[in-house]
């Protein structure tokens, strides 16, 4: 049985090569994460959705940006 989960992710970026570079939020997404796996935790859910939240970050900013999530719900 499938669940959903509803998130909402900020994405920031600093700049490392320049100290005292200020963190800036470049984007905020939203979106419901579907799940198939009926024996995954919200644990192990959250930390799934954290990796594939990661493969989106633009290949030049990488290093340099990062996902916070400020939602996380199960909607079923």
């Amino acid at each position: 049985m499938a669940r959903y989960y509803f998130y909402t992710a900020d994405m920031f970026y600093e700049d490392k090569e320049t100290p005292g570079a200020e963190v800036s939020r470049v984007g905020d997404y939203q979106g419901v994460y579907t799940v198939d796996d009926g024996t995954l935790t919200p644990d192990a859910i959250f930390a799934n959705l954290m990796e594939e939240l990661k493969i989106t970050i633009p290949a030049e900013a990488k290093d340099n940006a990062y996902y916070h999530i400020t939602q996380f719900n199960n909607v079923t």
